[in-house]
């Protein structure tokens, strides 16, 4: 018993490396890093050819690890970086991609026969313990599994990087703002992702054996140990996974060795029904933060004074919007298309036909995956298991005595009700556990179809011969043609209706979906129960073909080219679900003898696809189309909105006064802006608007909701670019895009506090001042800045071990603003700082400014208490649809008639 814990152990030791790979990148890119079993496999192969050079093992390991960095540099440049605006689902993906690519590479260089590689000792005893012996390479594992984990915790937890990727994991805009570098804090995390992968490969590999895909299955296997854990904890991760190996290894040694995957799965999913985020994981509380749009530059006005904006912007012109392709003209495409599919059996031959064939058959399965992914937003990598129970259903049917088309329905019906089990407690979860728990079910169900043998013949598989009609393949041909298109058809009917707007409502927003009264519980259990059904379909069809079935067929790969043919031919569309079934189908066999490894084509494609047409080949070949046909694109009619939707106006504004001159008397500028316009689309939010403050001085910024006014911090600050005009500081013209950015602004001592404060509740409030030193000219906090900074808000002080989504809506203000005092900014700009405060305490806030103010700093104050601010400020400006309509000291602006009763409630 001792004996098999402590090898449990040593196993969970290996998860555990595995999963501190994973869950580095996760916590500050919020990607699922499949690419890591590529990058493994690589390290492995280098390793064993320094190792024949004769290299020393400690020199080989420390390459190895070198290696294993390089690469994760290298995927976070080419992938991560260029997809970083777009969803992590697609970035993931992109990923999946990379992963295939490495693996086609080395299989392309070593072939893909299994190897060994050597381990650091030999199998000799290291260490007797009683009556057990641990082995010299055991002892080398635990001690590289015990020293990784306590790095990567001390860097997470000890070091001003963790602080970073912390901070970065919960608020990405918001660390930018304070200074923090997210894309060297995030290049950071895939290179340590790197070196931890690189590190498990070399300390599996010696273990299993070496073969361009072997730690690929290793990685898919460690998932359950990391889900157990959880993946926002890193000794949650160890423990999980120490757990993991420990029971794996008892179950091996004293239950039925071959259900191991199933007792995985059964374990796992109890785990996620109890917690939804593992044993030892919660939901991470992110920082409210707007979504800006990817920064694309307006036109330039004509005489607008010289852009700012990003370099290499050439016209400027918006980016097109996807194409509303003309009823007529899609009945008209898929008629052509009809027509092509019916005079194939005439033109062909039966070969061909066969694969076509093929290709229906796994439409059918592809287009249930893409109700699950493309319509209501599930990723499932569980496709090739309900594959399987359809095959299975059909051929057990049969093999009992019933018609082969019997069998068949009964597929779709046992596939809906499996999908519907599974989707019970699968659809409470989302993102990445969701993935997962489908994926260990995946892995599970081959098991028991062998374990099963009395039913389903075990490894042997069964056959299921087709009805003697379908024994002419042009028969076969039109079978598998009708039955694609009735799915295909439905499957298009079914979206037009409220059902399909049901789930494409949940896919875009679960909370919108419950406002218009859906409950997204139901919606995406109704599209995993069909999208299951219609892959048991699938697989009933492909083993009608194939006139057998068989354990073998139905492996987790499957589930991931299933999943590349919804990505390759078009997410949320059943055309692009035949385009992706057919590439699949017909690109291995068009080049089965070109020598060029299927997952190498397949990798490559759906990187082109991801990079050049996000819509895949469905939406690139009707713009194609469209293109031929002399269509033109629709541009896009709005600005790209935030999630609080671009500012615009809410309420009708007065009529003002002509602006007056805004130059302080007696006072150097700090921040001048000249003829700025900015936005984020088309249409600017900001028009040629003027504005400066002057050094010591607080301006107060004043408008209607949606006037422009957090558009304004957000362009000084570099959240945005400006489209046209001028911004200098002291003086000097702020940089363009993308010197000019969030980060590169803070370090320069523009301070912003955003709207919602902007902290960190998963941190400290210790830690959330710590924050203040990324923008700090010391690049530290020390302890004459914190003391003076807590002079200002002494309540802090006595709760710097406190999570700081635990304090009040005052306390967590006056944390905002101790935390960027520390930063020592020049301009401290602040939007709504009493925002959802009471009036004694937002009173506090306002004194303590002018404390500040007087203390050197300048403040730009974004506020709608108007007779605060007013009151508060040296000199005010009004705005109105993004342009500057009344300006001047804050007391003539407070006296000015035009404002009385206003929206600005000045009386």
């Amino acid at each position: 018993m001792t004996a098999v814990v402590i090898s449990g152990l040593i196993v969970g030791l290996l998860y555990a490396i595995a999963g501190l790979g994973f869950v580095v990148i996760y916590r500050t890119s919020k990607v699922l890093n499949f690419a890591m079993g590529g990058l493994g496999a690589v390290v492995a192969y280098v390793a064993s050819d320094l190792i024949d050079l004769g290299l020393p093992y400690p020199v080989v390991v420390l390459l190895g690890l070198l290696v294993g960095g390089l690469l994760g540099a290298l995927l976070e440049l080419a992938i991560a970086r260029p997809l970083r605006d777009r969803p992590h689902l697609t970035v993931a993906l992109a990923t999946l991609g990379a992963l295939l690519i490495l693996e086609g590479l080395v299989g392309l260089r070593y072939g893909f026969a299994p190897q060994s590689l050597a381990p650091a000792f030999d199998r000799g005893v290291g260490l007797d313990v009683g009556p057990i012996s641990i082995s010299t390479n055991q002892l080398f594992v635990a001690g590289m599994g015990l020293v990784a984990t306590v790095v990567l915790f001390a860097i997470v937890m000890r070091t001003r990087l963790g602080l970073g990727m912390r901070a970065v994991s919960s608020g990405p805009l918001t660390a930018q703002l304070l200074g923090v570098d997210v894309g060297r804090v995030r290049m950071s995390a895939w290179i340590l992702g790197g070196v931890y992968g690189g590190l498990a490969a070399l300390l599996v590999t010696p273990l299993t054996y070496l073969s361009p895909g072997s730690f690929t299955i290793f990685l898919l296997t460690a998932f359950a140990a990391v889900v157990l854990g959880g993946f926002t904890s890193v000794i949650g991760v160890v423990i999980g996974a120490l757990v993991f190996g420990v029971a794996t290894n008892l179950l091996l040694t004293y239950l039925d060795s071959s259900l191991i995957s199933t007792y995985t799965f059964l374990g796992v999913a109890l785990v996620l029904v109890l917690r939804p985020h593992g044993i030892f994981g919660r939901i991470e509380r992110q920082v409210p933060e707007p979504s800006i749009p990817s920064r694309r530059r307006a036109p330039a006005r004509r005489g607008a004074r010289a852009s700012v904006g990003r370099p290499g912007s050439t016209d400027g012109a918006a980016p097109a919007g996807p194409v509303a392709v003309p009823a007529r003209l899609r009945l008209a495409g898929w008629a052509v298309l009809l027509v092509v599919l019916l005079v194939m059996p005439f033109v062909t031959d039966d070969r061909r036909l066969f694969l076509l064939a093929t290709a229906f058959a796994m439409f059918v399965g592809v287009l249930g995956l893409n109700v699950l992914a493309g319509f209501s937003g599930q990723v499932s990598l569980g496709q090739s298991a309900f594959l399987a129970i359809g095959a299975y259903t059909a051929a057990v049917a049969v093999d009992r005595g019933l018609p082969p088309l019997v069998g068949v329905a009964l597929a779709l019906v046992v596939g809906g009700g499996a999908g519907l089990l599974l989707g019970l407690p699968a659809t409470r979860l989302s993102g990445i556990y969701l993935t997962l728990l489908t994926l260990i079910f995946a892995f599970a169900l081959p098991e028991l179809i062998v374990y099963l043998k009395d039913v389903t013949n075990g490894a042997s598989g069964l056959p299921l011969t087709p009805p003697e009609f379908l024994f002419v393949p042009a028969n076969m041909y039109w079978f598998m043609l009708a039955a694609a298109c009735a799915v295909g058809a439905g499957v298009m009917v079914l979206a037009g209706t409220r059902t399909g707007r049901a789930w494409r409502a949940v896919r875009d927003s679960e909370d919108g979906a419950r406002s218009l009264g859906l409950k997204p519980a139901g919606v995406k259990l109704g599209a995993f129960t069909l999208g299951s059904a219609l892959a048991a379909l699938g697989g009933a069809l492909g083993g009608l073909l194939v006139g057998f079935v068989g354990p073998d067929s139905y492996g987790v790969f499957v589930s991931i080219y299933a999943l590349l043919a919804v990505v390759l031919g078009g997410s949320g569309s059943v055309f692009g679900s035949l385009l992706g079934a057919l590439f699949i189908t017909v690109v291995p066999d068009v080049t089965g003898g070109s020598g060029i490894p299927q997952n190498l084509l397949f990798g490559i494609a759906l990187l082109l696809v991801l990079f050049l047409a996000p819509r895949g080949l469905a939406g690139l070949l009707e713009r194609a189309t469209l293109a031929a046909l002399g269509f033109r694109e629709r541009r896009a009619a709005r600005a790209h909105g935030l999630e609080i939707g671009p500012e615009r106006e809410t309420v009708a504004d007065p009529v003002l006064e002509t602006p007056s001159s805004s130059d302080r008397q007696g006072s150097e500028a700090l921040l001048r802006l000249v003829g700025v316009s900015a936005g984020y689309g088309v249409e600017p939010v900001l028009r040629e608007l003027d504005l400066t403050v002057g050094k010591g001085e607080i301006v107060a910024l004043l408008g209607a909701n949606g006037a422009g006014k957090s558009t304004v911090l957000r362009t000084i600050s570099g959240v945005i670019p400006a489209d046209s005009g001028d911004l200098s500081w002291e003086g000097e013209p702020l940089s363009g895009w993308p010197r000019h950015q969030a980060a590169a602004s803070a370090r320069r001592g523009i301070g912003h506090i955003p709207e919602g404060r902007g902290i960190f509740p998963d941190l400290t409030v210790k830690e959330n001042l710590d924050l203040g030193s990324f923008a700090a000219p010391s690049r530290s906090v020390s302890p004459e800045d914190l003391e003076r900074v807590l002079g200002y808000f002494p309540i802090l002080g006595d709760r710097l071990g406190q999570l700081a989504g635990t304090l009040s809506g005052g306390e967590q203000q006056m944390l905002a603003i101790a935390r960027a005092l520390l930063s020592r900014p020049r301009l401290l700009m602040l939007d709504e700082p009493s925002l959802g405060l009471a009036p004694l305490i937002s009173q506090q806030v306002f004194n303590m400014m002018r404390t500040i103010a007087d203390s050197g700093v300048s403040i730009l104050l974004v506020e709608q208490n108007a007779r605060a601010s007013l009151a508060l400020a040296d000199r005010a400006y009004v705005l109105s649809r993004g342009r500057v309509v009344l300006s001047g000291p804050a007391d003539e602006v407070a006296a000015n008639p035009s404002l009385t009763g206003s929206y600005l409630e000045v009386g």
